[in-house]
């Protein structure tokens, strides 16, 4: 059960495989990185997706992972803009997403000039 009294919704996050790729031959400091990375989500593992888009430790969604598990933060979470819906999205969440929520968007992840290239693997 959800700490906001909703059942959880979606899969637990699995870590099925994160390969390093070599270009050219990773440094140590990168190799450091990546293990410390493989910690942090390892840590993640097994958390249910947070369909509610909370800023908090219980359930987690995309970009919280994102910024969670890196070394350096990508974005700062700040309120969302829910402009007409706000009433409508409040409704629907059961007041769990509102105009006061504070999270990271995946555009936040993309203008935060961090990123740099993704690499979806399917092996």
């Amino acid at each position: 059960p959800s700490p906001h009294g909703a059942k959880p919704r979606g899969s637990p996050l699995r870590i099925r495989a994160l390969r390093a790729r070599r270009f050219g031959g990773a440094s140590r400091v990168e190799q450091l990185a990546v293990s410390k990375l493989l910690d942090r989500l390892r840590a993640m593992e097994g958390r249910p997706y947070d369909g509610d888009y909370q800023w908090d430790d219980a359930r987690i969604y995309c970009s919280e992972l994102v910024v969670k598990a890196w070394d350096t933060p990508w974005a700062t979470p700040h309120p969302i803009e829910l402009g007409a819906y706000a009433e409508q999205v409040a409704e629907m969440t059961e007041g769990r997403l509102t105009s006061e929520t504070l999270l990271v968007s995946p555009a936040d992840l993309v203008t935060s000039g961090q990123a740099r290239e993704l690499v979806d693997e399917l092996n």
